[in-house]
């Protein structure tokens, strides 16, 4: 299922509580392992060996607000599912927000975030995971790149 983030309508109390849930969770994934497994390809992408080799990557070169953008990634095998949670931040504070399999495209600035409404360009941050069937989250590898404003 999609979610999106509509920073637009939090006012500050909820968005400090937001960002601050943000880098709790970061943290939280960052803190967990994954299962071993044999090496095998995910969602059409690279062979993945473990955790210490599982790897993100950008494969647009300039993105901006509007683009939509894809990931290249490896995941241990056995992975099925891997999952991308992206969130760009102006001077701080959370703008926009997705999460959805690692395989798909994401529209950066969505339909309607607070990016899409302040503009200019945004730092962001994308995290490979996999939730498992009991709620266990395992992050794989992050990424950070920046995004220009609209074209």
């Amino acid at each position: 299922m999609k979610t999106a983030l509509s920073m637009a309508r939090i006012p500050g109390t909820r968005m400090r509580l937001l960002v601050g849930a943000l880098v709790v969770s970061g943290l939280l994934f960052a803190s967990l392992s994954a299962p071993d497994g044999a090496e095998a390809a995910r969602g059409g992408k690279k062979a993945g060996g473990d955790v210490a080799t599982a790897s993100v990557s950008l494969d647009q070169t300039a993105p901006a607000l509007g683009d939509s953008v894809t990931f290249s990634y490896t995941v241990p095998g056995g992975v099925s599912h891997p999952r991308i949670r992206l969130v760009c931040s102006q001077s701080g504070v959370a703008v926009y927000g997705w999460d959805d399999y690692a395989d798909q495209p994401f529209l950066l600035g969505g339909h309607g975030s607070q990016w899409l409404t302040n503009g200019g360009p945004a730092d962001c941050h994308a995290d490979l995971y996999r939730s498992s069937s009991t709620g266990v989250m395992t992050m794989y590898a992050t990424l950070d790149f920046a995004a220009a404003g609209a074209r």
